[in-house]
């Protein structure tokens, strides 16, 4: 408790950290230094590159926007987006499993079945799990199908932890000793939908500018559900946590089957302005360019069973 409010704390204080200049500064001074000549006393290429590139210095802050902004863009995305609303419904479910593992069973069964020196052994089990099934992931959640099937596999996996915790008594648990990998198997998987295919999927719902919200919508409410959890959980049954978790689970299930009928509908308006806009634009050319553009919009509809993105270059 005393560290979730010092974390707390540390989160407003990070309100008031000013970030590093943007990078168009340090692309400034360096043509600065190229037009005083000074630029042939450096290694050949590093000035004169930074100079001529529009690609900032790895590492500067190409953001300029200050902290206040960046946090109302982030309210301001939750507060319009169902998208980003339902997928905080996952990110809350992330946090309440890490958190039945850290918590609860580090806390409570693990120092009475296998031991205290056991507890770090046993909690390496959910990051390798993460690392491993983070490569699988990679290959499947290359198009939307694919990662809205991987979105859903982490939301089983949190939901069979949920399970097993309302199945199995807390003194069971502690008399199957390492069959209790199971759990952190498990949220091992979840862990690792969360660190690859739910932010492949964010990049994707919210491209550009917006991911930074997005982002940042991810690690409130995942940060949220930590905190919260690490209090509440001390004070119910394992019953309890249990069932949390598998309503959390099924709620995020149906949100993200919510979020691609939502994603696929915005997508389908976005092809119709472009029929308008080149129709409008090209009257030279109206009916190659609405066949261009139906034709589109026809191959992102059928994406369900095909599970390929279509071609934007029409876009």
């Amino acid at each position: 408790s005393v560290l979730t409010i010092v974390a707390f704390i540390a989160t407003l204080g990070i309100l008031f950290v000013k970030f590093p200049p943007p990078a168009e500064k340090y692309k400034k001074s360096a043509t600065e230094i190229k037009n005083d000549g000074e630029s042939k006393n450096q290694e050949s290429g590093s000035i004169d590159a930074i100079a001529k590139s529009d690609i900032p210095l790895a590492g500067v802050n190409t953001d300029s926007r200050s902290n206040y902004d960046l946090l109302l863009a982030t309210s301001s995305l939750f507060y319009l987006s169902p998208i980003i609303r339902l997928m905080a419904l996952f990110q809350i479910t992330f946090g309440l499993g890490l958190t039945f593992a850290d918590s609860y069973l580090n806390g409570t069964i693990i120092p009475s079945s296998l031991g205290v020196n056991n507890i770090g052994w046993i909690s390496a089990i959910i990051p390798a799990v993460a690392a491993l099934s983070s490569v699988v992931l990679s290959f499947t959640g290359t198009n939307a199908s694919g990662q809205r099937g991987g979105l859903w596999v982490g939301c089983a996996a949190f939901g069979i932890v949920g399970i097993m915790a309302m199945a199995i008594s807390s003194e069971k648990l502690k008399e199957i000793g390492w069959g209790i990998c199971v759990f952190y198997i498990l949220v091992g998987v979840g862990r690792g939908v969360f660190e690859t295919t739910n932010k492949a999927a964010l990049v994707n719902f919210f491209p550009g500018e917006q991911a930074t919200a997005a982002f940042s919508n991810m690690h409130t409410w995942s940060g949220l559900a930590f905190g919260v959890a690490f209090i509440v959980f001390a004070y119910i049954g394992q019953i309890v946590m249990g069932t949390v978790l598998l309503v959390f689970s099924l709620a995020s299930a149906a949100g993200i089957w919510r979020v691609y009928i939502i994603w696929h509908a915005e997508h389908e308006q976005d092809k119709i302005r472009c029929v308008w806009r080149q129709g409008s634009d090209i009257n030279s050319n109206v009916a190659s360019a609405e066949v261009s553009c139906i034709g589109s919009a026809n191959e992102f509809m059928s994406m369900g069973s095909t599970g390929e993105l279509p071609n934007a270059d029409i876009m």
